[in-house]
């Protein structure tokens, strides 16, 4: 993720890029390794969505 930058040089992060932040955060503190979630699709999502992906993950994970 690359932030834009205010005319001072700071970095600006816009509400999409600070939810898929919490997303990822969210998923590390699950116990899903980087690369699990960097397979998923970190667009904006439905929970329903949300959930079926995270349900399709612990069944991966339930076979392994």
């Amino acid at each position: 993720m690359k932030p834009c930058r205010a005319a001072n040089g700071r970095r600006v992060y816009t509400l999409q890029t600070i939810s898929t932040l919490a997303r990822i955060f969210l998923l590390k503190r699950m116990g899903y390794s980087l690369a699990e979630i960097r397979s998923l699709e970190l667009k904006p999502a439905s929970p329903k969505d949300i959930i079926g992906t995270q349900l399709s993950l612990l069944s991966a994970r339930m076979t392994v």
